[in-house]
């Protein structure tokens, strides 16, 4: 029999956490049947290797090896090993409330859901991490209220709220989905989870929304995150954000789907404005790009110009479209003020 769920859990240098991890997925309230477990080993320099065999002795754990590729190169190649009905990713050093996949696989299944989205709270490894790099909790909440709707629907809803969450962690999805849309995770940039959130979320059909924290994701030092902001790596993965999302951008338009487009537009316009802070910030340090850096500003030049003339226009538009509505109103004041004084006159006799 296939499992209802398949957990992949990429792990790299991760030996203090891969036992936590595997107690954690114990105290999910699944039957070893329900589900089956991934471990992608991504190219490991230290024992974790060894100590995913000597740990995952359990029949429904699974140990793959990979060449370091980075997260993204990991979550893939356990979604094509995957044979659940559905898939979640889990971080190998964060955690689950316990119980929590139990209740969430059982809506996925009551509901037939293509994507259940919930929310997650935030620890701190140390009071020195919770000072150096302090987290908004809001940007982990799920401020959508739980509705069975379209995931193009839910992303109008969570950007009309600037609550579009990336996080793969905090999401379960059909398997299926992610076979007949081709989605995958990024790879070889920072933030590459991105991307797999946003398709999973706009192809679903049948997306739902729990706000309940179960998941507890942990900020800890010298992440990948906090290491490559305001960097060439970070410019480089927004900016590519940016490009594939106005693709996205433009079928929507094309497609007459005005609230999706203006969705999607407001997210290229945030990566946008990373991706220049992140220029203006390397550039200020001196930092320049090197052969094996993968980014090539003169291929991303007239890309990043077209969709910077298009977020020119765009304000334009909306600022002329303001003007014009501010002189409607305008000359409906003085239309209404020029009708009350004429109905006065005439009452009045013709005297003011």
């Amino acid at each position: 029999m296939k499992p209802r769920l398949s957990i992949i859990v990429p792990v790299h240098n991760a030996s203090p956490y891969i036992g936590h991890c595997l107690e954690t997925i114990s105290r999910q309230g699944l039957s070893p049947d329900d589900y089956e477990v991934i471990m992608v080993d991504d190219g490991s320099t230290d024992d974790s290797l060894d100590l995913c065999r000597e740990l995952s002795d359990e029949r429904n754990v699974k140990i793959l090896h990979r060449e370091n590729g980075g997260a993204g190169r990991a979550r893939n190649a356990g979604i094509a090993e995957a044979r659940g009905k559905y898939v979640y990713c889990l971080d190998v050093d964060d955690s689950l409330e316990d119980g929590s996949l139990s209740i969430l696989l059982g809506q996925c299944f009551d509901q037939n859901l293509d994507a259940v989205f919930f929310g997650a709270l935030v620890e701190y490894a140390s009071e020195e991490v919770k000072t150096s790099d302090p987290q908004d909790d809001r940007y982990f909440e799920r401020r959508q209220s739980p509705r069975v709707r379209t995931g193009e629907e839910l992303l109008v809803e969570q950007q009309q709220t600037r609550n579009f969450c990336a996080q793969p962690c905090m999401h379960i999805a059909r398997r299926q989905l992610l076979v007949d849309n081709n989605i995958r995770f990024a790879e070889g940039i920072v933030n590459e989870d991105n991307l797999y959130v946003f398709h999973t979320t706009i192809h679903s059909q049948r997306a739902n929304v729990d706000p309940h924290p179960y998941y507890r994701y942990v900020v800890r030092p010298r992440s990948v995150t906090t290491e490559t902001r305001g960097t060439l790596r970070q410019f480089d993965a927004h900016f590519y954000l940016a490009r594939e999302f106005y693709r996205d951008y433009l079928a929507a338009i094309d497609q007459g789907k005005d609230d999706l487009a203006w969705a999607i537009w407001t997210l290229i316009d945030w990566y946008l404005e990373v991706a220049v802070d992140a220029l203006i910030s390397a550039d200020s340090r001196m930092e320049k790009p090197t052969a094996s850096d993968p980014v090539s500003l003169s291929v991303y030049h007239r890309l990043f110009e077209r969709i910077l003339d298009e977020r020119e226009a765009r304000l334009a538009a909306e600022s002329q479209a303001l003007a014009l509505e501010q002189q409607l109103a305008k000359t409906g004041l003085r239309r209404a003020a020029e009708a009350l004084f004429r109905k006065t006159k005439r009452a009045s006799g013709g005297h003011r």
